[in-house]
């Protein structure tokens, strides 16, 4: 069973900037499958950037991709802002992150 565990960055950074929220989705073993890099601004409205989803390499093509962002679709209702994901598609030749 898949499961995601939330990370919150800490508290004492002035707007949240340069630290990032993030979910990460591990196997029931604990196996790191893949995550979201997330930043939360308040200026000009408040908003979560988006900065990185990535699925581990051997895991990719099984559509952990699209379960990583329904459950960030569903972390931006919950937390009722709104998100913007701009370029998170990596060069398949790139070396895991």
């Amino acid at each position: 069973m898949k499961k995601f565990e939330y990370f919150r960055p800490p508290e004492s950074n002035e707007n949240n900037r340069g630290f990032f929220h993030i979910l990460d989705l591990k196997e029931s073993n604990g196996e790191h499958l893949g995550k979201v890099e997330m930043e939360y601004h308040n200026k000009p409205i408040p908003f979560y950037y988006i900065v990185w989803v990535s699925v581990d390499r051997g895991r990719r093509g099984e559509g952990l991709g699209s379960l990583i962002v329904r459950q960030v679709n569903d972390f931006l209702k919950e937390k009722g802002k709104a998100g913007l994901l701009c370029n998170t598609i990596a060069d398949k030749d790139k070396k895991d992150l």
